[in-house]
């Protein structure tokens, strides 16, 4: 592979016969790392078609010598947040960590987003009545009439 920088953000890969992204490098390298069967591979903007809106994959190659396979397809959005694809790849290696234990996070994140909406229609209900009261006392001042968020109302 014969390869040269153009500034800190691409790099060309004679391989490939292409610009790429140094994160795309560096997740390619980490990847590597965790797991040496994995690998990025990238299509390069010559050899792609219009079908292709994922031009990135990653691919494991069994060490018992059976074919390698795609593990996912990746869109260039999607390569520029590596943490979440690292996080799709650890979440789904049931070697290395519990699946009680991602079942378990994922349950709280759902309790933790369902606490969050009924907290808010909760509060939204309380200013509703709030408003309501004021509106049927006449509010602060006893008036016939009531302002809130710039509407007058009147009884």
């Amino acid at each position: 592979m014969t390869s040269f920088t153009t500034g800190s953000a691409k790099t060309y890969d004679s391989t490939v016969r292409d610009f790429i992204d140094s994160k795309h490098q560096h997740l390619a390298e980490i990847l590597h790392d965790y797991d040496d069967t994995l690998s990025v591979e990238f299509i390069p903007s010559l050899e792609r078609t219009d079908d292709d809106a994922k031009p990135f994959r990653i691919v494991q190659t069994p060490r018992d010598g059976r074919d390698k396979y795609v593990v996912r397809y990746l869109s260039a959005h999607e390569m520029d947040d590596p943490q979440q694809v690292l996080l799709w790849i650890w979440e789904g290696d049931f070697r290395k960590h519990n699946p009680d234990a991602i079942f378990n996070r994922l349950e709280a994140k759902r309790i933790a987003a369902e606490l969050l909406k009924e907290k808010g229609e909760a509060d939204e209900r309380a200013e509703r009545v709030d408003l309501m009261a004021n509106l049927a006392s006449g509010g602060r001042d006893h008036e016939d009439w009531f302002r809130h968020n710039g509407q007058t109302f009147r009884r």
